[in-house]
């Protein structure tokens, strides 16, 4: 890890325990952003789970730990405090519930759809960065991908009837419907992306194992809410996942 590398990890502590964030525009982005996230995970405790990122191949596929700590299950309060952003995505989930197949199988997509259960999910999301919005993507992704926390569902073990690019969504925030049809799955298919992501994750952050869950990205972009609100999220054949803030 570079000398600013290491600098870059320490901010990222130090900002998680209630110092100063990081100012986005005087920060230069990290030479390995994953050298970084494994420089913090000590701090955050062993991930739960992971965050991957749609790509086209699986050199170019990202991830970003998801500490076990903050992994709620649905009907969880939040507590109050220590939220700046109170950011929510609703999004397609995946745990593992056994030992992934062997990268090399002929048939590691069958495999590997047999071993994975469809939850629905809401990501918190907190950046650690003064202006995440605008932040270079490898600042992004040295930051976990802005991940605070993770809300999971009931698994749904037969998914097949769930689509996979454009599954219907309602979510609802505050009493309010913020989102009510069609939403967007990064990369076009969820499945894809997280077969893209056992192939490309290897040890980082403990690696992947069974129990972890994997989230595919927002399918209504960020959203926000504030102290006190319910956050619901529906997936038309999956579920429903709720949390309130406290």
């Amino acid at each position: 890890m570079t000398p600013m590398d290491r600098a870059l990890a320490d901010a990222l502590i130090a900002a998680r325990n209630g110092g100063a964030l990081i100012e986005t525009l005087m920060t230069p982005p990290p030479d390995d952003w994953a050298a970084v996230q494994a420089a913090v995970m000590p701090m955050t405790g062993p991930a739960g789970g992971f965050k991957a990122g749609a790509a086209e191949t699986v050199e170019a596929t990202t991830f970003a730990p998801i500490p076990a700590s903050a992994i709620r299950a649905s009907g969880s309060i939040i507590p109050a405090g220590g939220s700046r952003l109170y950011g929510v995505e609703l999004e397609i989930g995946f745990t593992l519930l056994a030992e992934p197949p062997a990268l090399d199988a002929p048939d590691f997509d069958t495999a590997l759809a047999a071993r994975l259960a469809m939850v629905p999910a809401i990501e918190i999301v907190e950046s650690r960065l003064d202006d995440h919005i605008n932040a270079h993507p490898l600042l992004k992704l040295a930051d976990c991908s802005a991940n605070q926390g993770l809300v999971v569902g009931a698994p749904l073990s037969d998914w097949s009837g769930v689509a996979l690019d454009r599954p219907t969504a309602k979510f609802t925030i505050g009493g309010s419907v913020v989102w009510d049809g069609p939403g967007n799955v990064p990369g076009g298919d969820a499945f894809l992306t997280v077969a893209r992501f056992v192939k490309a994750v290897g040890q980082h952050s403990g690696g992947l194992k069974p129990g972890h869950t994997i989230i595919t990205g927002a399918l209504t972009g960020l959203l926000y809410a504030k102290a006190g609100d319910t956050v619901t999220g529906q997936i038309d054949g999956l579920g429903t996942v709720e949390t309130t803030f406290g």
